[in-house]
């Protein structure tokens, strides 16, 4: 099988996922284009399928703010500590920025464009960038299929993501900002670090697991939530490729692992779906540490913004296509309205020339009587 046509739709027909498919059999990494893992520049997507609705859990934590509605006007990438979040957005950027295909990302300032090239110098030498110490949002003009998108994708410390849904102040400035960024999510990609499910410690997991589920639900809970898609990505896939594939796949490997995940993002009729990504390659060096390898392309890493890209598509024209509905609906009982105004008029109408007829009628009478009363007081 040949590779995927980079100017072809990936989902053309956006069939979002539901938990039950979890239930097949997941395709490996190698089986998902049909050719190895290592010669795929993009592992793909995994299908799933949908349970029977989880019980409704009421948004928030204790002590969180709960969302009020906001416009809902950017991508967020969203993943706790150590994630991969700083990485996969600076290879994303990388990639689209040197993109000929359909997709093609720009930043808006020069700043923005530089600090993310600054992060890719980095780990082309062999140095992996400085973790994020204050939040900061990153604006992009995306360009796909001959539509420009406007994206603002911030970027925040997984300390932060800690405090907000694990516990911490609810007003802190820091915590707050992150949950109006969640509230004001059109799309979202969650990353994931498959590693973390089976070494990670008891907070780390929770984390991963209980932290973005709360996150998540508080999305799904919100107004309008169910047409916010959801592309769960499983990260660093060529670090720990064996734990992916001994579970079954992709696609078994988060069912297995994060069920509570799969509960809030596959809620019937909810947007969602799942990848697998490797933002670059890890090797070590002389003294044994892990260090970045940008040598060879990534993979897996445009797909999940191609699939939110798509479904944003789609949900607009799905908008446009119910607020046609609701004018030609206006239309159609205005119209109705007119009409049974114009029914109530002729019926007064005829009601009053009823009313006239028989008054003349009766005046008619009247007078008919008195002239012939008149002729016969005469006589």
């Amino acid at each position: 099988m040949g590779q995927r046509d980079p100017n072809e739709p990936l989902h053309p027909d956006l069939k979002d996922l539901e938990l039950e498919d979890l239930e097949f059999e997941s395709p490996t990494l190698d089986e998902i284009h049909g050719v190895p893992f290592a010669d795929v520049d993009s592992p793909g997507r995994v299908d799933l399928e949908a349970p029977p609705p989880p019980p409704v859990i009421r948004a928030g934590q204790a002590g969180i703010a709960q969302p009020s509605p906001v416009k809902r006007d950017r991508i967020l990438i969203l993943g706790r500590r150590k994630a991969g979040k700083s990485v996969f957005l600076a290879r994303l950027y990388e990639r689209l920025w040197n993109s000929r295909d359909a997709m093609h990302m720009a930043a808006v300032d020069g700043q923005t464009h530089v600090a993310l090239l600054e992060q890719i110098s980095e780990m082309s030498k062999r140095r992996w960038p400085a973790a994020t110490e204050a939040i900061s949002e990153f604006t992009f003009d995306v360009t796909y299929r001959d539509e420009t998108f406007t994206m603002t994708a911030p970027d925040y410390p997984g300390e932060v993501f800690r405090r907000a849904f694990m516990g911490g102040n609810p007003n802190e400035p820091a915590v707050r900002e992150l949950l109006d960024n969640i509230d004001r999510a059109a799309a979202v990609i969650v990353l994931v670090d498959p590693h973390v499910a089976s070494e990670g410690d008891i907070l780390t997991t929770s984390e991963q697991d209980f932290g973005l589920v709360a996150a998540i639900k508080r999305i799904r809970d919100s107004d309008g939530a169910e047409y916010v898609p959801v592309a769960i990505t499983l990260t660093k896939c060529d670090r720990f490729r064996e734990e992916i594939e001994s579970a079954g796949g992709p696609g078994k490997f988060i069912r297995s692992h994060y069920m509570n995940l799969c509960r809030v993002v596959f809620r019937k009729g909810s947007r969602g779906t799942v990848f697998a990504c490797s933002a670059v390659t890890v090797k070590r060096d002389g003294l044994g540490n892990e260090v970045p390898d940008i040598s060879k392309p990534p993979r897996g890493l445009i797909e999940p913004l191609q699939y939110c890209l798509e479904a944003l598509q789609v949900g607009r024209e799905l908008a446009k296509d119910r607020e046609r509905a609701m004018r030609s609906a206006a239309k159609a009982a205005e119209a109705a309205l007119e009409v049974q105004a114009a029914e109530r008029r002729e019926r007064a109408l005829s009601t009053g020339a009823l009313i006239f007829t028989a008054l003349f009628i009766i005046v008619a009478v009247i007078v008919v009587i008195a002239v012939f009363q008149s002729k016969q007081g005469g006589r």
